[in-house]
Protein backbone atom coordinates (compact mmCIF):
# COMPACT_ATOMS: atom_id res chain seq x y z
CA UNK A 1 0.00 0.00 0.00
CA UNK A 2 0.44 3.25 0.81
CA UNK A 3 3.67 4.08 -0.83
CA UNK A 4 3.55 4.17 -4.93
CA UNK A 5 -0.37 3.16 -4.26
CA UNK A 6 -1.37 5.83 -2.29
CA UNK A 7 -4.48 4.84 -0.21
CA UNK A 8 -6.13 2.14 -2.56
CA UNK A 9 -8.47 -0.49 -1.42
CA UNK A 10 -7.44 -4.08 -1.30
CA UNK A 11 -10.16 -4.99 1.21
CA UNK A 12 -10.69 -8.50 2.91
CA UNK A 13 -12.80 -7.68 6.10
CA UNK A 14 -13.57 -9.22 9.67
CA UNK A 15 -16.12 -11.31 9.70
CA UNK A 16 -17.56 -8.36 11.05
CA UNK A 17 -16.39 -7.14 7.69
CA UNK A 18 -19.02 -4.07 7.43
CA UNK A 19 -17.46 -2.44 10.23
CA UNK A 20 -14.64 -1.52 7.63
CA UNK A 21 -17.35 -0.33 4.74
CA UNK A 22 -18.92 2.24 7.69
CA UNK A 23 -16.30 4.48 6.47
CA UNK A 24 -15.91 4.06 2.80
CA UNK A 25 -16.50 7.34 0.52
CA UNK A 26 -18.89 7.44 -1.66
CA UNK A 27 -17.36 8.82 -4.69
CA UNK A 28 -14.89 6.58 -7.19
CA UNK A 29 -13.34 10.09 -7.76
CA UNK A 30 -12.37 10.23 -3.73
CA UNK A 31 -9.64 8.80 -2.42
CA UNK A 32 -10.32 4.46 -1.87
CA UNK A 33 -10.50 3.39 1.37
CA UNK A 34 -7.55 1.42 3.00
CA UNK A 35 -6.60 -2.14 1.49
CA UNK A 36 -7.52 -4.83 3.56
CA UNK A 37 -9.49 -3.97 6.60
CA UNK A 38 -10.07 -6.54 9.41
CA UNK A 39 -10.11 -10.31 9.31
CA UNK A 40 -10.89 -11.48 12.18
CA UNK A 41 -13.61 -14.03 11.81
CA UNK A 42 -14.44 -15.38 8.72
CA UNK A 43 -17.71 -17.13 9.67
CA UNK A 44 -19.78 -13.67 9.78
CA UNK A 45 -21.28 -12.73 6.66
CA UNK A 46 -22.83 -9.30 6.33
CA UNK A 47 -25.42 -7.64 8.00
CA UNK A 48 -26.12 -4.79 6.11
CA UNK A 49 -27.49 -5.71 2.20
CA UNK A 50 -26.45 -4.41 -1.10
CA UNK A 51 -27.79 -3.14 -3.76
CA UNK A 52 -26.92 -5.03 -6.43
CA UNK A 53 -25.99 -2.93 -8.79
CA UNK A 54 -22.99 -3.50 -11.79
CA UNK A 55 -21.51 -1.64 -14.10
CA UNK A 56 -21.91 -3.44 -17.74
CA UNK A 57 -19.48 -1.04 -19.56
CA UNK A 58 -16.50 -2.47 -17.84
CA UNK A 59 -18.23 -5.97 -16.36
CA UNK A 60 -18.18 -7.54 -20.10
CA UNK A 61 -14.29 -6.08 -20.86
CA UNK A 62 -12.10 -8.56 -19.74
CA UNK A 63 -7.91 -9.29 -19.92
CA UNK A 64 -6.23 -10.34 -23.26
CA UNK A 65 -4.26 -12.21 -20.76
CA UNK A 66 -5.35 -15.46 -19.49
CA UNK A 67 -4.26 -15.75 -16.08
CA UNK A 68 -4.57 -18.35 -13.46
CA UNK A 69 -4.99 -17.72 -9.35
CA UNK A 70 -1.99 -17.52 -7.73
CA UNK A 71 -2.20 -20.72 -5.83
CA UNK A 72 -1.47 -24.28 -5.50
CA UNK A 73 -4.02 -25.86 -3.22
CA UNK A 74 -7.74 -24.99 -2.30
CA UNK A 75 -8.52 -21.39 -1.08
CA UNK A 76 -11.73 -19.09 -0.24
CA UNK A 77 -13.14 -16.09 -1.63
CA UNK A 78 -13.71 -13.53 0.75
CA UNK A 79 -14.03 -10.48 -1.93
CA UNK A 80 -14.76 -11.48 -5.28
CA UNK A 81 -17.50 -10.70 -7.75
CA UNK A 82 -19.17 -8.03 -10.16
CA UNK A 83 -21.52 -6.28 -7.42
CA UNK A 84 -20.71 -4.76 -3.96
CA UNK A 85 -22.82 -7.51 -2.13
CA UNK A 86 -20.22 -9.86 -3.40
CA UNK A 87 -16.84 -7.79 -3.66
CA UNK A 88 -16.23 -4.78 -1.67
CA UNK A 89 -13.72 -3.42 -4.22
CA UNK A 90 -16.73 -3.35 -6.58
CA UNK A 91 -17.28 0.13 -5.91
CA UNK A 92 -13.79 2.01 -6.52
CA UNK A 93 -12.83 1.96 -10.24
CA UNK A 94 -8.64 1.24 -9.49
CA UNK A 95 -9.61 -2.03 -7.58
CA UNK A 96 -13.00 -3.20 -9.12
CA UNK A 97 -11.85 -6.45 -9.85
CA UNK A 98 -9.62 -7.64 -7.26
CA UNK A 99 -9.96 -10.69 -5.49
CA UNK A 100 -9.59 -11.41 -1.59
CA UNK A 101 -8.54 -15.19 -0.76
CA UNK A 102 -8.03 -16.62 2.47
CA UNK A 103 -7.83 -20.23 3.28
CA UNK A 104 -10.80 -21.77 5.76
CA UNK A 105 -11.03 -25.21 7.32
CA UNK A 106 -14.07 -26.32 9.00
CA UNK A 107 -15.84 -22.66 9.01
CA UNK A 108 -12.56 -20.59 10.37
CA UNK A 109 -9.55 -19.41 8.67
CA UNK A 110 -7.35 -20.44 12.07
CA UNK A 111 -6.75 -23.50 14.34
CA UNK A 112 -5.70 -22.45 17.65
CA UNK A 113 -4.34 -18.78 19.01
CA UNK A 114 -6.04 -16.50 16.96
CA UNK A 115 -3.46 -14.19 17.72
CA UNK A 116 -0.87 -15.70 15.75
CA UNK A 117 0.07 -15.44 12.23
CA UNK A 118 1.52 -18.86 12.63
CA UNK A 119 -2.40 -20.67 13.46
CA UNK A 120 -3.78 -19.12 10.18
CA UNK A 121 -3.68 -21.98 7.34
CA UNK A 122 -3.07 -19.10 4.76
CA UNK A 123 -0.05 -17.97 6.57
CA UNK A 124 3.38 -18.99 4.88
CA UNK A 125 1.19 -20.87 1.51
CA UNK A 126 3.17 -20.70 -1.61
CA UNK A 127 1.77 -17.85 -3.87
CA UNK A 128 2.44 -18.24 -8.08
CA UNK A 129 2.81 -15.96 -10.64
CA UNK A 130 -0.37 -16.11 -12.28
CA UNK A 131 0.88 -15.01 -15.87
CA UNK A 132 4.00 -14.63 -17.61
CA UNK A 133 5.59 -11.26 -17.78
CA UNK A 134 8.36 -9.07 -16.14
CA UNK A 135 8.91 -7.95 -12.51
CA UNK A 136 8.51 -4.31 -12.09
CA UNK A 137 8.16 -3.55 -8.79
CA UNK A 138 8.76 -5.58 -5.30
CA UNK A 139 8.10 -4.67 -2.03
CA UNK A 140 9.84 -6.96 0.74
CA UNK A 141 10.90 -5.42 4.06
CA UNK A 142 7.29 -4.98 5.46
CA UNK A 143 7.04 -6.53 9.41
CA UNK A 144 4.19 -8.96 9.21
CA UNK A 145 1.06 -7.70 11.36
CA UNK A 146 -0.41 -9.49 14.96
CA UNK A 147 -3.19 -10.73 13.82
CA UNK A 148 -6.30 -9.00 15.35
CA UNK A 149 -4.35 -5.99 16.32
CA UNK A 150 -2.76 -2.78 14.64
CA UNK A 151 -2.43 -2.50 11.28
CA UNK A 152 -0.06 -0.74 9.03
CA UNK A 153 -2.27 1.45 6.84
CA UNK A 154 0.83 3.17 6.08
CA UNK A 155 1.80 0.31 3.32
CA UNK A 156 -1.44 -0.59 2.84
CA UNK A 157 0.22 -3.50 0.56
CA UNK A 158 2.21 -4.23 2.56
CA UNK A 159 4.85 -6.75 0.67
CA UNK A 160 3.56 -7.29 -2.74
CA UNK A 161 5.00 -7.71 -6.24
CA UNK A 162 3.90 -6.00 -9.36
CA UNK A 163 3.81 -8.11 -12.83
CA UNK A 164 3.66 -6.67 -16.32
CA UNK A 165 1.96 -8.64 -18.61
CA UNK A 166 2.15 -7.08 -21.63
CA UNK A 167 -1.12 -5.07 -23.43
CA UNK A 168 -1.11 -2.67 -20.30
CA UNK A 169 -2.20 -5.09 -17.83
CA UNK A 170 -0.43 -5.42 -14.90
CA UNK A 171 -1.12 -7.60 -11.68
CA UNK A 172 -0.90 -6.61 -7.78
CA UNK A 173 -0.74 -9.88 -5.28
CA UNK A 174 0.12 -8.44 -1.73
CA UNK A 175 0.47 -9.03 2.01
CA UNK A 176 2.98 -11.10 1.28
CA UNK A 177 5.41 -12.24 4.30
CA UNK A 178 7.95 -10.11 5.22
CA UNK A 179 11.32 -11.34 3.12
CA UNK A 180 9.85 -13.93 1.03
CA UNK A 181 9.22 -12.27 -2.67
CA UNK A 182 11.77 -14.13 -4.32
CA UNK A 183 11.97 -12.38 -7.50
CA UNK A 184 13.17 -9.08 -8.21
CA UNK A 185 12.73 -6.27 -10.60
CA UNK A 186 13.72 -6.78 -14.35
CA UNK A 187 13.17 -10.72 -13.47
CA UNK A 188 11.03 -12.61 -16.04
CA UNK A 189 8.57 -14.95 -14.66
CA UNK A 190 6.30 -18.09 -15.86
CA UNK A 191 3.01 -18.59 -14.95
CA UNK A 192 3.03 -20.72 -12.00
CA UNK A 193 6.41 -19.73 -11.15
CA UNK A 194 7.01 -19.07 -7.52
CA UNK A 195 6.66 -15.27 -6.04
CA UNK A 196 6.69 -15.25 -2.62
CA UNK A 197 4.63 -16.52 0.58
CA UNK A 198 1.30 -15.08 2.10
CA UNK A 199 1.46 -13.19 4.60
CA UNK A 200 -0.02 -10.70 6.85
CA UNK A 201 2.01 -7.32 6.07
CA UNK A 202 0.26 -3.97 5.47
CA UNK A 203 -3.11 -2.37 5.79
CA UNK A 204 -4.13 -6.12 6.85
CA UNK A 205 -5.21 -8.01 9.86
CA UNK A 206 -5.28 -11.81 9.11
CA UNK A 207 -2.82 -13.29 6.50
CA UNK A 208 -4.59 -13.37 3.15
CA UNK A 209 -3.86 -12.84 -0.64
CA UNK A 210 -4.97 -9.80 -2.39
CA UNK A 211 -5.08 -9.79 -6.16
CA UNK A 212 -6.26 -7.52 -9.11
CA UNK A 213 -4.98 -6.51 -12.60
CA UNK A 214 -5.14 -2.73 -13.58
CA UNK A 215 -4.34 -1.33 -17.04
CA UNK A 216 -1.45 1.08 -15.54
CA UNK A 217 1.80 0.43 -12.83
CA UNK A 218 0.07 3.97 -11.04
CA UNK A 219 -2.18 1.71 -9.03
CA UNK A 220 -4.04 4.70 -8.21
CA UNK A 221 -4.81 6.20 -11.38
CA UNK A 222 -5.44 3.27 -13.24
CA UNK A 223 -8.93 1.16 -13.72
CA UNK A 224 -9.17 -2.53 -12.60
CA UNK A 225 -9.77 -4.96 -15.49
CA UNK A 226 -11.85 -7.94 -14.91
CA UNK A 227 -9.41 -10.80 -14.78
CA UNK A 228 -9.70 -13.51 -17.54
CA UNK A 229 -9.34 -16.94 -16.07
CA UNK A 230 -8.04 -20.76 -17.46
CA UNK A 231 -10.71 -22.94 -16.95
CA UNK A 232 -13.23 -20.19 -17.14
CA UNK A 233 -13.55 -19.69 -13.35
CA UNK A 234 -15.13 -17.22 -12.15
CA UNK A 235 -14.43 -16.62 -8.15
CA UNK A 236 -17.02 -15.56 -6.28
CA UNK A 237 -17.70 -14.31 -2.76
CA UNK A 238 -18.32 -17.72 -0.34
CA UNK A 239 -16.53 -19.72 -3.21
CA UNK A 240 -14.03 -22.46 -3.19
CA UNK A 241 -11.43 -22.54 -5.61
CA UNK A 242 -8.97 -24.83 -6.71
CA UNK A 243 -5.38 -24.83 -8.56
CA UNK A 244 -5.78 -24.28 -12.34
CA UNK A 245 -5.27 -27.24 -13.99
CA UNK A 246 -1.87 -27.92 -15.08
CA UNK A 247 -0.95 -26.92 -12.10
Amino acid sequence: MKSIFGKIAVVIVTLCLLSACGGLQKSQNKTPPQPTRQLTDRNAQPTQPYPIRNVPDTDQIFTKTEFILPIKETWYVFWGGTNKRDNYHYAYESQRYAIDLVIRKNGKSYRGDKKQNQSYYAFGKEVIAPAKGTVIQVENDVSDNKPVGKMNPDKPFGNYVMIDHGNDEYSVIGHLKKGSPVVNVGDTVEQGDLIGLCGNSGNSSEPHIHFQVSNSSMLNQGQSIRIRLRDNVNPTRGQYVQPATGI
